[in-house]
């Protein structure tokens, strides 16, 4: 009986510790359910830099997982979510400040730190252009390789936890 026990309780553990995406928004908060903000072509840069009175932040977004399921914490899912932020904003940009990949062992989160960026200069944000690791073709992509990992790495740590649970 108390293997069944350490077997369940090892399965409950590793079924809880998958992770679903967790957003903190910060100066800022979207009054309306984020699905219903339509998609903009907002576009992404890793680490940009700006020189004083150039731009304006209009806040920050941290996307964490916080350890709840496995589902919509992969790149592209997580950059969408971000993108409908930046179009509600009125951003002219997204700037990446941290970005965690996934490593299948303890996360299989996209995790990132961003801030909104409006620029001073309305002709700059024309020019504007995302990093080519986040043209969106490539975003998808990779979101779908994510999402596989994902199911896979969740999977064989539920099998390792009725394992590990078996007397």
């Amino acid at each position: 009986m108390n293997a069944l026990f350490r077997g369940v309780g090892s399965c409950l553990v590793v079924a809880l510790c998958g992770c679903s995406l967790g957003i903190s928004r910060i100066g800022y908060s979207v009054a309306e359910p984020q699905v219903t903000v339509p998609q903009c072509n907002v576009p992404i840069k890793l680490k940009a830099h700006f020189k004083e009175g150039e731009v304006k932040t209009l806040g920050t977004v941290i996307a964490h997982d916080h350890y709840l399921s496995a589902e919509d914490c992969d790149i592209e899912s997580v950059l969408d979510k971000i993108k409908r932020d930046a179009c509600y904003l009125g951003a002219d940009l997204i700037n990446i400040t941290e970005e965690k990949q996934p490593d299948y062992n303890w996360s299989i989160c996209y995790r990132v730190n961003a801030d909104f960026i409006k620029l001073i200069n309305a002709k700059d944000a024309r020019n504007l252009e995302s990093d080519p690791q986040y043209d969106w073709g490539k975003v998808k992509e990779e979101g779908a390789r994510s999402r596989e990992k994902g199911k896979n790495a969740y999977w064989k740590a539920l099998g390792s936890g009725i394992i590990g649970g078996l007397p």
